[in-house]
């Protein structure tokens, strides 16, 4: 609470918020729904990480599936199952833009909708009026009001979400992914270069998800000394700072 008003409060400082706690979670047909299509997915790729399939695969593997003939009816029953997924994650909430934007084949856009969603989802579960998102990564510090994705767009804002696990059921906490505030002058939601390229390879990434959502969230060094410190610099031998006289040639 804020002056008297029920605001929520967001900080990103090394690593995004997610839009979820203890009153925001998955339906109860969740776990059931996730491991039906965690099982359809490991006929084709064995090998899944430990969280599961993220958004972006789950693209990708419609994409696998569709542009086969041969696999027509297996994409409408994977379709089917990532629906009923994230009716679950959202239950509740319309799901549709994100179901379209799968079949698309963008993952941009699915992320996108999935944020908007996740936001609206959380929001549909308080009382708040809105939410303060404060950035402290920012230099200057962010801060901005708003009630919902129209009001960040009308500033030149938007949602960015990170990666989504959507069928993590042993933490809960994955389906919703971290999400942070970003200038719409800083391009579409983290993912492919070119969202509609044809799908080639494993669908599971070389590195696994959890290692990169690692790395984004490591601290950074920023600030004046931060510069400094990472010039290369050759230790000091001198006498003031070894307390030793340098020895001489021949002793």
């Amino acid at each position: 609470m804020i002056d008297g008003r029920d605001i929520e409060v967001k900080t990103t400082d090394g690593g995004a918020g997610r839009f979820t706690d203890q009153e925001v979670r998955p339906g109860a047909g969740f776990d059931q729904a996730a491991r039906k299509l965690t099982e359809f997915i490991r006929q084709y790729q064995p090998n899944l990480p430990k969280s599961g399939p993220n958004l972006d695969v789950l693209v990708k593997f419609y994409q696998f599936l569709s542009s086969d003939p041969k696999s027509k009816k297996q994409a409408s029953t994977f379709i089917n199952l990532v629906t009923n997924v994230i009716e679950n994650i959202f239950e509740g909430e319309n799901v549709s833009p994100i179901i379209n934007a799968i079949q698309s084949g963008n993952i941009n856009a699915a992320k996108q909708e999935y944020a908007k969603t996740n936001f609206n989802y959380y929001m549909s579960k308080k009382k708040d009026e809105g939410v303060l998102y404060i950035s402290l990564v920012k230099d200057p510090i962010m801060t901005v009001f708003f009630k919902n994705a129209d009001d960040l767009a009308a500033s030149g804002l938007r949602l960015h979400a990170g990666t989504a696990y959507i069928t993590s059921v042993a933490d809960v906490r994955l389906p919703y992914p971290q999400i942070e505030i970003v200038d719409t002058k800083a391009g579409p939601s983290a993912g492919s270069s070119d969202p509609r390229a044809p799908v080639q390879g494993s669908l599971t990434p070389d590195v696994q998800d959890d290692q990169l959502d690692a790395e984004t969230n490591r601290p950074r060094l920023t600030g004046p000394g931060a510069k400094a410190s990472r010039a290369a610099a050759a230790p000091k031998m001198d006498t003031a700072t070894t307390g030793r006289a340098k020895r001489k040639p021949g002793r």
